[in-house]
């Protein structure tokens, strides 16, 4: 078949010519240069000058693993016969068979041969948390398939398309036809921030394995490592991310009077805290449900999982009459983070602003009130006569 496969048959013919001038007898082929040929055939009784026999002698031979992994089988048969010559001794002649009556190059059948092989590339990420985390181990598994039809020799996987990665393994000596080896080699990697970060991790290893051709020249055969043996698909571990962010507000009234005034001072910070295991970008704080407050600050350009800033941002405020009124002032802020997901999108996690980061509690500025009131009388008695008399009025004002 083509390409070659082990256990099929060449079948020899082989034609016998007296290409002398005397009759020969009892002329026999042989052909054991072939182990495991099996040839039939009887010996011819005469063979004249001139004449040739082509149907006596016929020889079949299965092909093995050898023959294919070296590209063809080549051998020769013999020829003797038998003569009296001149004194009537009887003598032998002899010929190596050739390709042609006048040589003794050997018979050669040239074999289909297709050498392949496939790498398979699995992921084990049962040793990664829930969410993932810096550190965690991917557990990786390399099976190599020989999928032609000669054996392979120094067979070798390298993996050096993700930094980092550490690879154990020697070199598998032989590989047969068919045959897998799923246990030679092994990787783990530690996860990174940046993989977290971009919500998997994916690459390929690469599989070489060295065979020679029908020339005898040593030759590399090779394959990207995939999902399956039939594809060069990247071995993908998606890791589960939880992009969160919690904003602090806190108030500081060291400049508010006691009691309180209009237009004292209320002076906030905020504290922004990467409360997810991914980096987020352009942290922005926003504080507009408290008209008036004058909030100064510049987006956080990034900020890993577990950093805070507390200094980006901060706003200030000054008491109005109804704040007083109130007896205090309440407000939240936003903040806003982006990130990127598996899929490439980028995307938006926010909070709103708490007195801990596990709440959204307002932050609150008690303000010291002094509820007071005067009453002050006046009398005038400018409608009483001297001296006053019965009936005339006194004019009392209230303020």
């Amino acid at each position: 078949s083509s390409p070659a496969a082990v256990g099929e048959l060449l079948t020899y013919s082989f034609t016998v010519t007296n290409t002398g001038n005397v009759t020969l007898t009892d002329v026999t082929v042989t052909d054991d240069s072939l182990p495991g040929l099996v040839l039939a055939g009887a010996s011819i009784p005469s063979l004249a000058p001139g004449a040739a026999d082509a149907t006596t002698y016929t020889a079949t031979y299965a092909l093995k693993q050898a023959d294919i992994d070296r590209g063809y089988v080549e051998n020769t048969a013999l020829v003797t016969g038998t003569y009296t010559d001149g004194t009537g001794v009887e003598t032998e002649v002899e010929d190596i068979s050739g390709t042609e009556a006048t040589n003794d190059t050997a018979t050669r059948a040239d074999l289909g041969t297709t050498p392949t092989i496939a790498l398979v590339k699995a992921v084990d990420l049962s040793a990664v948390s829930s969410p993932a985390a810096v550190g965690d181990l991917l557990t990786y598994s390399f099976t190599v398939t020989n999928t032609g039809n000669v054996t392979l020799t120094d067979v070798t996987v390298t993996d050096d398309s993700l930094a980092d990665l550490i690879l154990a393994g020697d070199p598998i000596p032989s590989l047969a036809p068919g045959a897998a080896d799923a246990t030679t080699y092994s990787a783990t990697y530690a996860l990174k921030q940046a993989d977290i970060d971009r919500g998997f991790v994916e690459n390929t290893a690469l599989v070489t394995g060295t065979y020679t051709d029908g020339a005898g020249v040593e030759t590399e055969v090779e394959d990207v490592s995939g999902t399956e043996a039939t594809n060069d698909t990247p071995t993908r571990a998606d890791l589960e991310t939880a992009p969160s962010i919690a904003l602090v507000k806190t108030v500081n009234t060291s400049a508010v009077s006691s009691p309180a005034a209009v237009g004292d001072l209320l002076t906030y910070s905020f504290a922004v805290t990467n409360t997810g295991n991914v980096t987020l970008t352009g942290v922005t704080v926003t504080d507009d449900s408290l008209p008036g407050l004058a909030l100064a600050g510049s987006p956080v350009p990034s900020l890993a999982p577990g950093a805070t800033d507390a200094t980006a941002y901060s706003a200030t405020y000054a008491l109005t009459q109804a704040d007083i009124d109130r007896g205090y002032v309440e407000n939240t802020a936003l903040a806003t983070g982006t990130y990127t997901d598996g899929a490439g999108v980028e995307t938006e996690v926010e909070d709103i602003s708490g007195s801990e980061t596990t709440n959204d509690t307002p932050t609150r500025a008690d303000l010291e009130t002094a509820p007071s009131i005067a009453l002050v009388k006046t009398v005038d008695a400018s409608a009483v006569s001297s001296p006053a008399a019965v009936g005339e009025l006194l004019t009392y004002s209230f303020t």
